[in-house]
């Protein structure tokens, strides 16, 4: 997915929180945005420029004590109905689903359940093939110069995908136990 289409689905869902001003949501993402969603705060404003060209977002200008002008951005009917789809769509990447979790309570516990038990199944084949390829690594001579070199790639590799499977894991789990009212399992 190109990067602005990320960004836009960063703001709408942003967005579907409440109305809020473009500095607002830079905030937003600044104090609870984790760096792993790869959320550039500093594309918020051509973000809303387009998503207001397309339709998706509507502003409004409010008018401050000191006679400042601030624009405050609420999601139309048809960005709200973008961010389901999006939200409801196949992920392309591992930080789509972790964009879909942020904004995990627009989306049906079941449905969400579903998308991280398949990332759990992308990363249960991930460990498989690198504990293979450990295999293979393992079965070259010792004097093979590369050996350590290609085992320490490989573990390292190894121990994310173990985490994978314990934040999926996690995930579920916390997913068993949480009622969101209004919606459904």
């Amino acid at each position: 997915m190109p990067k602005t289409a990320y960004q836009k689905y960063v703001v709408l869902g942003i967005l579907e929180i409440r109305p809020m001003a473009g500095s607002e949501m830079k905030r937003c993402i600044r104090e609870y945005f984790c760096n792993g969603l790869e959320v550039d705060e500093n594309a918020v404003s051509p973000a809303l420029r387009a998503l207001a060209a397309e339709g998706l977002v509507s502003r409004e200008v409010h008018q401050e004590k000191a006679g400042r002008a601030r624009n405050v951005y609420s999601l139309t009917s048809r960005g709200e109905q973008e961010l389901k789809r999006w939200l409801h769509s196949p992920e392309e990447k591992d930080r789509d689903l972790l964009l879909k979790c942020v904004f995990g309570y627009g989306i049906p516990p079941g449905t969400m359940k579903e998308k991280i038990r398949a990332f759990r199944t992308r990363c249960e084949a991930e460990v498989t093939s690198i504990e293979t390829k450990e295999s293979r690594i393992a079965s070259l001579p010792d004097t093979a110069i590369e050996k350590p070199f290609l085992r320490s790639v490989a573990r390292f590799e190894l121990m994310k995908y173990i985490a994978h499977l314990d934040w999926a894991q996690e995930t579920l789990s916390m997913l068993e136990t949480l009622e969101v009212p209004g919606r459904e399992a």
